[in-house]
C-alpha cells in the first residue's frame, strides 16, 4: 500500500475508535474528549500540536493550535 497518497486512518476507522473511547453520545460534548470546544484555553498547558497532509483531524488539528495563540497559550505548530 502506498500510504503517500491514501489517508492513514480514514474516517471509518477514526468513528470505529471514537466507539470505543467514548461512553456515550454526550462525551462529544465533554472538554476532555474534544478540548477545541473550551471556553478559555489560556491557562492550559504548553502544547505541541503536529498535523500531517492526510491527518483525518487536520481541520480540526489546526483550529486548536490557532485557538491556543490566539488565547496567548504556548503552543508549538508543526505541520509536516
Amino acid at each position: 500500500m502506498n500510504c503517500s497518497r491514501k489517508a492513514i486512518c480514514e474516517a471509518e476507522t477514526l468513528r470505529g475508535f471514537h466507539a470505543l473511547y467514548k461512553r456515550n453520545a454526550g462525551d462529544f460534548a465533554d472538554l476532555r474528549f474534544s478540548p477545541l470546544l473550551a471556553p478559555d484555553v489560556s491557562r492550559v498547558a504548553p502544547a505541541f500540536v503536529a498535523l500531517v497532509e492526510f491527518d483525518p483531524l487536520l481541520d480540526e488539528g489546526l483550529a486548536y493550535a490557532q485557538k491556543l495563540e490566539a488565547a496567548g497559550a504556548p503552543v508549538t505548530f508543526r505541520n509536516l
